[in-house]
This record gives C-alpha cells, sequence and structure tokens, in this order.
C-alpha cells in the first residue's frame, strides 16, 4: 500500500499545538492558497510511515467547511481527523474523550409563530476509523501518550452537536433546544457540521472526529481557568494518534479506494523519457516535464491533466508548453468577467466548471472548490445559519479567487 496522506484539523492553535507535539521529523512549516500547514510523519505499529498534515482552521462550521475543500483541493488525503475540544451536553466529565459517530448540524430547521422546529443536517463518519478507535478505546496505551496519564479519562462514543454559537451554561434557549432535538447526542462543538458537509460529497475519504471534554456548559469559565482545555486537547491528540498507531492501513481502507497520487498518475512514461529534440511520441501517456523542445505529440491525455487536440508541436521547454495550449477562449472569458460584474457569479463559475472539467484542467480542482464553496454560502443563507454580513464577506473572498484564477488561465 502506497504512503497514505492524512490531515488533521484544529480549530485553536491550543489544539494544534498538541497535535504537532505526536509528529516525527522532518518537519516543515508551509502555505498553500493562503493558508499554513505543518507537515510531519508518524510511524505505525507495522512500522508504515503516514505523512501527517495540520492545519489551525479557527472556530466556527463555515470555517471548517473552507479549509476542509482546501486541504482536499491540495493535499488529496484519504483520511481526515478533527481533533480538539468540546463541551458535554450529558453523561461525559470533563477529561473525558468522544469519538464521534455522527454530528447533527443544530442551525438547520425553521421558526415559526409555535418556536423552532428542527430540520437537522446529520453526518455519519468512517465506519472503518469508528471500528479501530473502539479497538483502541479498549485498553488505555492512549494514556501514555497523553502529558498527565489521564487517569480518570473515559473514551465515548455518541452524537455531536455541531452549532455555531459558544454555549456558556444549560440556562438558555440553544442547551434546551438540544435536550429537546437532540437528545441523542452528548456532546457540542462548533466545526464538525462544516467538516461533515463537505466530507459528505468525498465518500472515498475516510473521516473522524475525537474530542476531548473541556467542560459541562455550566461551569464552562471555571473549567477553562483551571486549565481544562489544553488538558481535553491534549487527550484528543494522543488517543488520534494512538489510533494511528494502532491502525493496520489495509484494514481499514480498501486500495480500491485510495486516490493515485501525483506520482502515481505520471508514472506510466514511454521508452523514449528524456528524448531531444525533433523525437516523435505516439498514443502514450507521458509526463509533460519529459519534453523538450520540437518533440511532437499525437495523444490527448498527458500524465499530468493537461490536455493536447490533434498533433500539436511544444515550442516551450516543459509544462509550460502544455499549459499554454488550454487557454479559455476568449468569448468564454469575456462572458464569465460580464457575470461577475453583474454580480452573477455563480453563473460564471457553472461557466468555468464546464470548461475545466471538460478540458481536464489542471485549474479543475480549485475550480470545484470554488464553485463548493458559494454553494455551501447559498445553502447557509437559505436556512439562515450564518448572518447576512459574513455570507458577504465570504462571498467576495470568493469572488476575488475566480478572477485571480481567470486572470492565471487567459
Amino acid at each position: 500500500m502506497n504512503q497514505l496522506t492524512i490531515v488533521i484539523f484544529t480549530p485553536l492553535q491550543l489544539e494544534f499545538e498538541a497535535v504537532i507535539r505526536h509528529l516525527e521529523g522532518p518537519r516543515r512549516s508551509f502555505i498553500v492558497d493562503k493558508a499554513a500547514y505543518e507537515e510531519g510523519f508518524f510511524t505505525n505499529a507495522q512500522k508504515e510511515r503516514y505523512k501527517i498534515i495540520v492545519r489551525e482552521t479557527g472556530m466556527r462550521n463555515m470555517e471548517m467547511a473552507l479549509a476542509t475543500e482546501k486541504a482536499i483541493a491540495a493535499f488529496q488525503p484519504q483520511i481526515v481527523f478533527l481533533s480538539g475540544i468540546a463541551g458535554a451536553i450529558k453523561d461525559l466529565n470533563v477529561g473525558d474523550v468522544i469519538v464521534a459517530n455522527k454530528v447533527s448540524y443544530s442551525s438547520a430547521g425553521k421558526e415559526d409563530k409555535d418556536g423552532f422546529k428542527a430540520r437537522p443536517e446529520v453526518y455519519y463518519f468512517s465506519e472503518s476509523l469508528l471500528a479501530q478507535a473502539q479497538l483502541t478505546s479498549r485498553n488505555n496505551d492512549w494514556k501514555s501518550r497523553t502529558t498527565d496519564g489521564a487517569s480518570n479519562a473515559r473514551v465515548f462514543f455518541g452524537g455531536i452537536v455541531a452549532d455555531d454559537k459558544v454555549i456558556a451554561s444549560v440556562k438558555n434557549p440553544t442547551y434546551n433546544r438540544f435536550r429537546k432535538h437532540y437528545n441523542d447526542s452528548i456532546s457540542v462543538d462548533m466545526e464538525s457540521g462544516g467538516l461533515g458537509r463537505v466530507l459528505k460529497s468525498h465518500p472515498t475519504i475516510h473521516c473522524l472526529v475525537v474530542r476531548g471534554i473541556s467542560d459541562q456548559l455550566s461551569n464552562k469559565s471555571e473549567a477553562d481557568a483551571h486549565g481544562s482545555q489544553p488538558a481535553a486537547a491534549d487527550r484528543a491528540a494522543a488517543f488520534v494518534f494512538q489510533l494511528l498507531y494502532d491502525m493496520d492501513p489495509s484494514g481499514v481502507i480498501d486500495s480500491k479506494g485510495l486516490r493515485l497520487t501525483p506520482d502515481e498518475k505520471t508514472s506510466n512514461l514511454v521508452s523514449g523519457k528524456g528524448n531531444n529534440d525533433g523525437n516523435n511520441i505516439m498514443n502514450s501517456t507521458i509526463h509533460a516535464k519529459e519534453f523538450h523542445q520540437g518533440n511532437k505529440i499525437t495523444i490527448k491525455h498527458t500524465g499530468s491533466g493537461d490536455i493536447v487536440s490533434g498533433d500539436k508541436t511544444i515550442h516551450n521547454h516543459g509544462a509550460k508548453g502544455l499549459d499554454n495550449l488550454i487557454k479559455i477562449p476568449e468569448q468564454a472569458l469575456s462572458e464569465m468577467h460580464t457575470l461577475v460584474a453583474k454580480a452573477r457569479v455563480e453563473e460564471a463559475l457553472e461557466l468555468l466548471l464546464d470548461f475545466v472539467r471538460k478540458n481536464n484542467h489542471p485549474f479543475k480542482l480549485e475550480a470545484i472548490q470554488l464553485s463548493s464553496s458559494w454553494k455551501i454560502l447559498n445553502s447557509d443563507e437559505i436556512k439562515g445559519m450564518e448572518t447576512s454580513n459574513d455570507i458577504r464577506i465570504e462571498k467576495s473572498k470568493i469572488t476575488n479567487r475566480l478572477l485571480l484564477l481567470l486572470n492565471k488561465m487567459q
């Protein structure tokens, strides 16, 4: 099995620090699409090495949804974790760990004269990872990875309610709504709904949410003052990495469902690899970097995803020459800019998606990400999950990214 790429999201800095403490070297920090990541490695019990990519996302479901789309487009992970802290609705004590078997997005519903009527969006997580989590929870090995031994900590499996507000008391309408409409959920956070919503459209990616309990809502300020948040984040991260240590990837992930890495996509090179000027290459899968000036090709697909129609001669060295063959037609580009100017951004995104999909364009993933983010915002606006101002700000960001992308493709 190929090396797995695993993305771990942490909303807060203290959660981020709890996770990266477990990473092995070599380590590196880098930025992709205006987002900061930390990369390291981790070795399981079978001496298999995982690549781990960690991002601190910020709080709220919308931030998590956008971060998830970006990470999937950039890294194509096979496994995604959300690790951090949460509040207890019932049954849980401070310091316990919850592994979510589902998340209910609580903002979905209808308000009328009779009050709130829940219409929850429910998302479920990887059955394979849940099974592995059950095995990991049956002994206390994970506690040895914590900083304090976690002597009294227990592991629970249950539902999480995802809301966009910090709940600091059990004497408020939101808490009562949780108990009334989501009485099978035992914990609450502010990010799992955004993660679940995006991962629902990526069925080959295995996902799991692991949270340490930092408060019981009724005593949140007091618990926070006693350092419950760092301890809870530490326990969640410890459980995640013990799960990864215990996990046999072949028993969790069907190899048929793994995404090909860029190297695998371009590994079937023709025997003329490294040819110099004037060599002809026909009907083969090739990588753009193998071309030199004057090479003639009669293929339709290259390993890097570029499309070449008919017989074309590469006049520039390397991938740049292929990219130049896949520009948006001037008329289509003008139409997209006109739609954006008329505030019809969604229509412009649909035109762009149609073009990049038909041409298997290198910017296809970025275009899909923009379109998906826009649709999520529309859905949140209809359901009243976000304020009008927040929606407007996020849509403005997407519009700017769309214009930058169009400039790259003209």
